[in-house]
């Protein structure tokens, strides 16, 4: 169940690598690392690994590189207000200095990268990398451990009568005439 897996993709305009980190726990907990521009795929690379796993701790991280000019989004509302708000305490403590470009673009949430800009060679990029990372971590064939464990418990139920597994002492009714006599 412990294992590590590294798996990477390139395309003409992109570059993914995908690391995954597996440990044993007793139920399925799948932790992502993902940048802004790749939440919109979280469910599908949670499918994707719970279709290999049933349980365990399972850390996978995704890194996205594109190669070129990268769009990215304004948001208006975010720097109207910042600015209102920088203009707003100016006037009231009749505080001098102009407000400038630099200070409004290192502004958090001003300028993110375009979220649709996934286009489906990065899709298939990230998805062989995946595929690639489970199957490096040793997950890529469909949860083999059920088969053992569906066979342990048919041998385990076929050796309880004989070596007494799950039979109590004695029947319930000689238990009920110690209690009461």
């Amino acid at each position: 169940m412990t294992g590590f897996g590294r798996g990477a993709a390139s395309g003409e305009n992109f570059s993914v690598v995908v690391e995954i980190k597996t440990v044993n726990n007793r139920y399925l907990d799948i932790h992502l690392r993902l940048s802004q521009e790749l939440v919109a795929i979280e469910m599908l690379v949670r499918r994707i690994v719970s279709g290999r796993l049933s349980r365990g701790r399972v850390d996978v991280n995704i890194n996205l590189d594109r190669i070129g000019a990268a769009d990215y989004e304004v948001n208006h509302a975010l720097i109207a207000g910042h600015v209102n708000a920088l203009r707003e305490i100016q006037h009231e403590f009749n505080l001098g200095g102009e407000i400038d470009i630099n200070s409004v673009a290192r502004l958090p949430g001003a300028l993110t990268p375009a979220r649709d800009g996934l286009n489906d060679s990065q899709m298939a990029g990230i998805e062989m990398a995946l595929k690639e990372a489970l199957e490096q971590a040793g997950l890529l064939e469909a949860r083999p451990w059920q088969a053992q464990n569906a066979l342990r418990g048919f041998v385990g139920h076929a050796l309880n009568p004989v070596i007494g597994i799950g039979r109590s002492r004695g029947s319930p009714g000689r238990r009920a005439r110690r209690r009461s006599g």
